[in-house]
């Protein structure tokens, strides 16, 4: 052995040794001490392997549990803790603070992921039992249990899940139980909410609540919509037409969508052949011309076009059509005429509703925008920050259409309109919509769509790959007439062989027949068409033979009274209340008289089970007292002409009202130069606007709020803002809404309402940067270029242009003579220079602007 590394050896040891004795209790023997660190050594080791064992970065897999490493860790813990326990009292402390950093750490966390992985297997039992019922293709009160118990069972174990340590190995516990769980259960999504929905309408139905009813089946038909499974689909839309066949026809709600469009919805199919004339003769607004109706594929739908929808408490009328229904006797149940008092004023802005590309060629495309309605002007656009007019042929206010040409296949673009104002009286006007696109290559669909079938009694459901256009169904030899060929979404086609071709089918077969069906003509929406392969198959099909009280009342700050009830109701003979009491005072002959009683409107809809009553002015509420009110026997009659035969009582308090008026106003004014807008308040009292004026969160230009940093500052006076917007702020030309909120003057007042905005024209006020990289074309030639186009401008009015620009060689400053060419600044150096020269261009103040005006950004750019 090496002499000197035996001297190093030895005084390793003779350090250890001495370490070891100064930390040793005087009292313990050496063997014990000796016992005790080994023990503590091999529960630290237990611990380590426990560590990776539920790591995913060691052999953890989020499925199985590390018991055995587990139980070993315990067991050299539990050895461990005994010896410790042995030692002085005044030498466990630094032990056993071992053992709880690097061992019981360890073991608690082992817990938690055994724990979550009992939890997860807990899900897995309930997701197994959703699974079942999928693959059954049923949508019953067996699903909608097993869809409810999977939810609550995630809820439910979700925490268990969340405390496993570490993010990736806590990721993979939630991806193995939580995340496929949520797959399962998300994948039936709509078709439980759509059977829950219909659950409710048939209990509405069965209590003869038509409007909870027809608000159920309206919820239902949104969740069919983006129901996938074609079978279960099949099976809510017979529970959707069976519980839709047992409502009253009549008008479900008549909105205007905007200033010249109204929608009529009814809760059944209009006859089929109805024409657009029957529809125009039955809608009548009072003092406007209605010029075309259209009627929706599934006929329960008209969209009319009128001069103006915008009216003011005008009588509206949609007069009695025929429907597809007919009574006992055979005759053709109409719908019941609907009336109402309509109020409307188109008080949204347009938007882009849709995109369209028209390919010129391969590389090259037209995009048509498609704005939600009629428009008065477009507005400005720009397309990636440049603004474009677009030719008259390419523009059709009328239809909300502008067509912008020649954009590159594959290129990215930002599209801004900014003040595009529909056709409303009073104007609405979006003030900045901004669309970021690449415009996609030419899609060529080559596949043929294919479908699937299925019959469930009457009906005969068809259910394509993608949506497709109406093609021809026959029937033992006989074509379904096209009107009896129902869609909704283009996808699923239902046919009620019952009702088809005027009940022909069924004319000889009083039960059920059984004949051929051949499917064949449907094609998809592809540029160039793909029709479906013949298809034919034998069905037999089943005919179907099978032959208000009080929810609560509110009395509202106005003084009037609503009255809520279970059902439509009618209120012609209405009248009067009797008082009963008053903040518990019997009143022995009290009445209020009613002056008039209505189905309230809430967003153009009546609401048929409300009333709301007028009391006459000398008999109103007095405010904060409760009253108990009376509705005398046979006053409230429902849609059937069923009276109340009890008294109807109820509990009323009128609130204090809410709002107060704001006393004098403050009016403004608005001036504005590039980008400078100086709002003057019309105030002439001396003390005049407090600093709310001065706080930028109280403005917006086009609906954007000013920043923090915007400068604003009182002018001669406190009557008088001048407000600088930040460079940036304004990104494209156009007029944009000004307005003003929150602002108070020295006592109080607040602005006025509608005179707190203003019509401005602003510049966009984005300042070019110089991009770094140099472009050296030559050996006396470079070129410079920005973040966008410049121009040369004498900005100090001393006919010098290009000042504050120069030029380095190596360092040195270079003569040379500056010009703009497409944009950029080309810089031509008086002596040559040498491939491996540097050549700086530096910008300070420079007389460069881009074509709105702004001065280039100070900075330097070099090869």
């Amino acid at each position: 052995m090496n002499k000197k590394k035996a001297i190093k050896v030895l005084g390793a040891s003779a350090i250890a040794a001495s370490a070891f004795v100064a930390t040793s209790p005087s009292s313990a023997d050496a063997a014990s001490v000796s016992q005790v660190q080994s023990l503590v050594k091999k529960a630290k080791d237990a611990g380590t392997v426990l560590k990776w064992a539920i790591s995913t970065e060691g052999s953890a897999d989020g499925t199985t549990r590390p018991w055995a490493q587990y139980n070993a860790a315990k067991a050299a813990r539990d050895k461990a803790v005994a010896a410790i326990n042995t030692l002085p009292a005044s030498q466990k402390a630094g032990y056993l603070a071992d053992i709880e950093q690097n061992v019981n750490l360890h073991i608690n966390r082992t817990m938690s992921y055994i724990d979550a992985i009992t939890a997860g297997e807990k899900i897995n039992v309930k997701k197994a039992a959703l699974e079942a019922q999928i693959a059954k293709n049923l949508i019953d009160d067996n699903t909608e249990a097993a869809y409810h118990a999977l939810s609550t069972e995630i809820r439910k174990q979700a925490i268990l899940l969340d405390r496993v340590y570490g993010q990736t190995t806590r990721d993979e516990i939630r991806a193995n139980y939580k995340k496929a769980a949520e797959t399962v259960r998300d994948s039936v999504k709509y078709e439980v909410s759509a059977k829950i929905e219909l659950d409710l309408a048939k209990k509405a139905i069965a209590a003869n609540d038509a409007a909870t009813a027809e608000k159920h089946l309206t919820e239902a038909a949104k969740y069919m919509k983006d129901v996938k499974n074609a079978t279960m689909k099949a099976a809510l839309v017979k529970t959707f037409d069976e519980l839709e066949a047992q409502l009253t026809p009549e008008v479900k709600s008549v909105t205007a969508i905007n200033a010249k469009q109204l929608v009529v919805k009814f809760n059944s199919a209009l006859a089929k052949g109805t024409t657009e004339a029957q529809l125009l003769a039955a809608l009548s607004l009072e003092t406007k011309a209605d010029s075309s109706a259209t009627l929706s594929e599934d006929r329960k739908t008209v969209t009319y076009t009128l001069d103006s929808t915008e009216v003011k408490n005008a009588k509206l009328t949609v007069k009695a059509l025929d429907t597809d229904k007919k009574a006992a006797d055979n005759t053709v149940i109409k719908t019941a005429e609907y009336n109402a008092v309509f109020s409307f004023e188109d008080v949204v802005a347009p938007e882009v509703a849709d995109k369209k590309f028209n390919y010129t060629s391969a590389t090259s495309a037209d995009m048509t925008l498609k704005f939600s309605e009629e428009l008065s002007s477009f507005g400005t656009i720009s397309v990636n920050g440049a603004q474009v007019t677009p030719a008259p042929a390419d523009i059709d206010l009328a239809k909300g259409e502008v067509v912008l040409r020649g954009l590159e296949v594959g290129k990215s673009y930002t599209i801004d309109v900014v003040g595009a104002t529909d056709a409303a009286v009073k104007t609405n006007k979006a003030e900045h919509i901004t669309l970021s696109l690449t415009v996609p290559a030419q899609q060529v669909d080559s596949t043929i769509p294919t479908v699937s079938t299925s019959t469930n009694g009457n009906k005969l459901a068809l259910t394509f790959s993608e949506e497709v256009t109406k093609g021809s169904v026959s029937i033992g030899g006989v074509a379904v007439a096209a009107n009896d060929i129902t869609t909704t979404d283009n996808k699923t086609f239902i046919v009620d062989v019952q009702k088809a071709n005027a009940g022909a089918f069924f004319a000889n077969n009083a039960n059920f027949f059984t004949s051929e069906v051949v499917i064949n003509g449907f094609a998809d929406k592809a540029s160039t068409p793909n029709t479906m392969k013949e298809v034919k198959f034998n069905s037999t099909f089943t005919a179907d033979n099978t032959a208000a009280s009080l929810v609560r009342a509110e009395a509202k700050a106005d003084g009037k009274l609503v009255l809520e009830f279970n059902e439509e109701v009618s209120a012609a003979s209405l009248s009067a209340l009797t008082v009963k009491s008053i903040d518990g005072i019997f009143q022995s002959n009290t009445n209020l008289t009613v002056d008039s009683a209505i189905n309230p409107t809430v967003d153009g809809e009546v609401v048929k089970n409300k009333l709301e009553l007028t009391l006459a002015a000398g008999t109103q509420l007095a405010t904060g007292k409760n009253y108990v009110l009376e509705v005398a026997a046979d006053k409230v009659a429902d849609s059937y002409a069923n009276k109340n035969d009890k008294a109807i009582t109820l509990n009323v308090v009128r609130p204090e009202t809410a709002e107060q008026q704001a006393g004098k106003v403050v009016t403004t004014t608005i001036s504005e130069d590039k980008n400078v807008i100086s709002v003057v308040f019309a105030n002439t009292h001396v003390n005049g606007m407090t600093d709310s004026v001065l706080s930028p969160a109280n403005y917006t230009v086009g609906g954007k709020a000013l920043p923090a940093n915007t400068d604003i500052k009182f002018v001669d006076n406190k009557n008088k803002v001048m407000i600088t917007l930040p460079e940036g702020f304004v990104t494209v030309n156009g007029t944009f809404t000004f307005a003003a909120s929150n602002l108070t003057d020295a006592y109080g007042n607040t602005l006025a309402d509608g005179e707190n905005t203003a019509q401005v024209d602003l510049t966009e006020n984005i300042a070019p940067t110089v991009n770094t990289a140099l472009t050296v074309n030559s050996s006396n030639e470079a070129v410079v270029s920005f973040s966008e186009s410049v121009v040369s401008t004498d900005i100090d009015g001393d006919a010098t242009f290009f000042e504050g620009i120069s030029v380095k060689v190596n360092g040195s400053t270079a003569a040379f003579t500056p010009a703009v060419n497409n944009g950029k600044l080309t810089v031509k150096l008086t002596n040559a220079i040498t491939l491996t020269d540097k050549v700086t261009v530096e910008f300070k103040d420079a007389e460069l602007t881009d074509v709105n005006g702004n001065q280039v950004k100070n900075g330097t750019t070099s090869n």
